[in-house]
């Protein structure tokens, strides 16, 4: 809605300075993804190589500022492993105890951020940014790494788990960057930067029901015999990862 409402205020102004008060672009964003887990009795695993692509509409009001607008399928994730071997109940009844689980998101990510640039150099401008990320889920897989029943000693897997009930909805961080733009010909620019984004929100949810009995819910056990239901795992932790931006501007 605001780049339908400023597409014609910012072209009548692309007289006004040497760049184009309206620039549309695209962009390719592969990353290295990490959570900070704050679980009791799990902690961080592995980082991971993650991707994302997108397209953007950056709005100038001046020559050396411009609120820059995304819209990008991001691959997210990161992995966590845990000392007590959380669990959850298979369709046979078993109990999975976990030991390491790779999480796998698809978010739809709408970047928004204050671009600052300096003016051009040769044929190079350089800019930093300070924004936020809202970011809202569409699909999240795991797999999983642990043992059935008491056989603690043999390790399975579980691959491509849905664990969508398990993940928030929504996601907010923070999006701060700096890089450059390579003016190569007329208006067309090669960008390239490097970005960091931090997760203000918890990204896992808990059960809101008393006790776990699904193949879909972690739990811990309870005092109660080891069929009964038991108590949901309170699961933390906040995404964060770096990006390598690279995108063409039009």
């Amino acid at each position: 809605i605001l780049v339908c409402l400023t597409v014609n205020v910012a072209t009548a102004q692309d007289g006004q300075g040497t760049r184009k008060k309206f620039i549309l672009g695209m962009s390719v964003t592969p990353s290295v993804d990490w959570w900070n887990a704050t679980t009791v009795d799990a902690k961080a695993g592995s980082p991971k190589i993650k991707f994302g692509y997108g397209v953007m509409a950056e709005l100038g009001f001046g020559d050396n500022y411009a609120l820059v607008i995304g819209l990008e399928h991001r691959l997210t994730g990161a992995s966590i492993e845990f000392n007590d071997y959380p669990h959850y109940f298979t369709e046979e009844a078993d109990t999975f105890s976990l030991k390491e689980r790779n999480y796998k998101l698809d978010h739809v990510n709408i970047p928004l951020t204050l671009k600052l640039m300096t003016n051009q150099i040769g044929y190079f401008t350089y800019f930093g940014k300070f924004g936020v990320d809202v970011s809202v889920l569409a699909r999240a897989r795991a797999d999983d790494k642990g043992y059935l029943g008491n056989d603690i000693d043999n390790t399975v897997e579980s691959n491509d788990r849905n664990i969508y009930s398990e993940v928030s909805m929504f996601e907010i961080g923070l999006n701060v960057g700096a890089g450059a733009e390579w003016n190569f010909s007329g208006s067309t620019s090669l960008l390239f930067g490097v970005s960091y984004h931090h997760g203000f929100i918890d990204i896992l949810r808990d059960s809101d029901k008393d006790g776990v009995r699904t193949d879909q819910e972690l739990g811990r056990w309870s005092d109660a015999p080891i069929n009964s239901i038991t108590r949901p795992l309170e699961q933390k932790a906040n995404p964060q990862y770096v990006t390598l931006d690279v995108g063409v501007l039009f």
